[in-house]
């Protein structure tokens, strides 16, 4: 979906997390996954995080419960809005 303009906020669990480094980073092998993916069009991404346009991306960042359920409560009905969530059991 990122070639299609989309951004992928993938929901996480801090308290489940490993520990961030010197610099407050985790690894993406380190991120407790909750299983909740949100995908924001590009545009909306920008807005809602007040990033610049001209700021390179990843396909994916990661987001606390907080985030999602703050940007389900800003977006409108004209925006994009999608929600997946998998079985995360085999963890």
């Amino acid at each position: 979906m990122h070639k299609d303009g989309f951004i992928a906020l993938i929901e996480c669990d801090p308290a489940k997390s490993g520990a961030p480094d010197h610099r407050g980073m985790l690894k993406s092998w380190q991120v407790f996954r909750t299983g909740t993916v949100t995908f924001l069009q590009r545009e909306t991404f920008f807005q809602l995080f007040d990033i610049p346009a001209s700021e390179k991306l990843f396909p994916c960042v990661f987001v606390e419960a907080a985030v999602t359920q703050l940007i389900k409560s800003r977006i409108t009905a004209t925006s994009h809005w999608s929600r997946r969530s998998r079985d995360q059991s085999h963890r």
